[in-house]
């Protein structure tokens, strides 16, 4: 329902108080004297002020949530919505302060990784964050005095900030950290202002995170596999023809490196497929340990796994291969005592092969070598043909 406007209040105000004189008998009128004792006693003047500036609020804060009903995910609303939440409350200043381990910090660490949105965004451990709030998570208004909450700020900031509000952030009802509002003027932001506005357009940021939280969880699990964290088949292909049409335009070496586990059936038929589950997550967590930042794992199905090495030419895939089969020999898998050494295969095709025309068939060819090493036995191959076609086993 719409506002009433407050000149309209203000008539309701003086026709009901006419009425209640009507009603005890006395004169109906008002006179001048005793309007401006009514506005006196009651403040109209700033009553009309604050009436008109929560008008204003409403009126904008509409646009605003407008908005954040298009928005899904956290760099979406660092670039699209916190401009306009500066614009709002009139605060040169506003970003997240975001407590590590916390839901929002995995969304938002991604975030980053796809802009350039770290200005806007600080992180900070869970007992750093809530050391400052001695009475309970509830709103911190600081004026004159910053310079404690500088953990509150992000890196390499450039702040001039003489007064700021600390607003808790939560998801589901679970403390995530804070959006902080901050001000050159040391007064804008002090412990005795009225902070309902602030503190309403709170409730609809943290239900905005909420809905943003699943939204990035259904992705996520769109595009990895649930056992492992890896990548899936889809999002394999997504990312092995983006980064073979990079390759191509830059001149840069690709190559693909598949892996699966020696008698892996076998595995499960003998403990049961729980522990082969297992056994992938562990092999899983080895190569993610071992990979470049820029390399791409991915499960492929079972117990394969297909990596992705950009700019990779020459031996590279075949010494990660080859750690990562030290390391199984080294540390066999153990699971609740029962121990087992686990074996590689592996294929390997790179982008600078005759006959590799695109992503497909790059995959391809790497495939087909992964599964001719199933039949060698002992050492690697050297024929030519076969010479990025491996077989590992454990002694």
């Amino acid at each position: 329902m719409k506002d009433e406007p407050a000149d309209s209040r203000i008539k309701k105000f003086v026709e009901e108080y006419e009425c209640i004189k009507r009603n005890n008998g006395e004169p109906c009128r008002m006179n001048g004297a005793e309007i401006l004792k009514i506005i006196k006693n009651n403040d109209f003047e700033n009553i009309v002020k604050l009436t008109r500036v929560y008008e204003d609020y409403h009126h904008n804060c509409r646009g605003v949530e407008a908005k954040m009903l298009s928005v899904f995910t956290v760099d979406e609303f660092l670039t699209s919505v916190l401009p306009d939440i500066k614009k709002l409350f009139q605060a040169p200043y506003v970003w997240l302060t975001i407590i590590e381990g916390s839901p929002l910090a995995s969304i938002s660490a991604r975030a980053m990784e796809r802009e350039n949105i770290d200005k806007n965004v600080a992180f900070i451990g869970a007992a750093h964050f809530e050391s400052f709030f001695k009475k309970g998570c509830n709103p911190l208004f600081i004026c004159n005095y910053t310079s404690p909450y500088i953990p509150f700020f992000p890196k390499n900031n450039n702040f001039t900030i003489r007064s700021m509000a600390i607003m808790p952030l939560y998801i589901d009802g679970v403390l995530v950290g804070s959006m902080n509002f901050g001000h050159f003027v040391s007064n804008r932001f002090s412990p005795d202002m009225d902070a309902s506005l602030i503190e309403h357009f709170m409730l609809q940021v943290s239900s905005l995170f909420s809905k943003i939280s699943v939204h990035e969880k259904l992705l996520y699990l769109n595009h990895h596999d649930s056992l492992t964290g890896l990548l899936n088949r889809k999002a394999l292909m997504a990312e092995l023809n983006r980064n073979f049409g990079r390759s191509l335009r830059n001149g840069k070496g690709l190559s693909v490196l598949f892996m699966d586990l020696d008698g892996f059936n076998g595995l499960n038929e003998l403990y049961g497929h729980d522990y082969g589950d297992r056994a992938v997550q562990y092999t899983a967590e080895i190569i993610l340990s071992m990979i470049r930042p820029e390399d791409i794992a991915a499960r492929f199905t079972g117990d394969e796994f297909a990596l992705i090495f950009p700019g990779a030419r020459g031996d590279m895939p075949v010494v990660l291969a080859s750690r990562v089969q030290d390391y199984l020999d080294e540390n066999p898998f153990d699971n609740e005592g029962i121990r087992f050494r686990l074996s590689l295969h592996y294929g390997i095709a790179s982008i600078d092969e005759k006959n590799i025309e695109n992503a497909g068939q790059l995959l391809q060819t790497a495939y087909k070598r992964l599964k001719e090493s199933r039949e060698l036995y002992n050492k690697p191959s050297r024929d030519e043909g076969k010479a990025l076609v491996y077989k590992i086993r454990a002694s």
